[in-house]
């Protein structure tokens, strides 16, 4: 079981880090690490190896965000993974209904009761992220 549960956070992981892609960013190409997959996989399918290679793309600042998308969408037809597939959950209205008390709270400043309010939303499961487009609501 621990195995398994470190499996889904490695996974998770990966999952967050491929969210914080920058499509806009500039770089150079991703070929050099579809190449090293490739290579890893042909050598006897060597899974860990591939991954490592695709986690070190994802660690690459060098490497445009389009690319990585491109050299992901390679590797995980290989993989299996539906790395970037987006997860689609169904948030409750109560879920909801927070968030835009947090929201409300956010916009008074009132950072005390917004982040009582994040706390709440947490010990039901869900995390609220702020970004640019508002309030982005992802389960735990």
């Amino acid at each position: 079981m621990e195995n398994l549960k470190a499996a889904k956070t490695a996974y998770d992981g990966l999952k967050n880090k491929i969210k914080e892609i920058d499509l806009k960013t500039e770089g150079i190409s991703g070929n050099k690490y579809e190449a090293d997959f490739k290579n890893s996989i042909n050598d006897d399918l060597n899974t860990a190896k591939a991954l490592q290679v695709l986690i070190a793309l994802l660690k690459d600042e060098k490497v445009s965000g389009k690319e990585k998308v491109k050299a992901l969408k390679e590797m995980d037809s290989v993989l299996g993974l539906d790395l970037l597939e987006k997860e689609k959950i169904i948030v409750p209205a109560e879920i909801k209904k927070l968030v835009a008390e947090r929201e409300s709270a956010r916009k008074n400043k009132d950072w005390k009761l917004a982040d009582k309010l994040r706390e709440n939303i947490e010990k039901l499961g869900f995390r609220v992220s702020d970004s640019d487009k508002g309030a982005e609501i992802s389960k735990i």
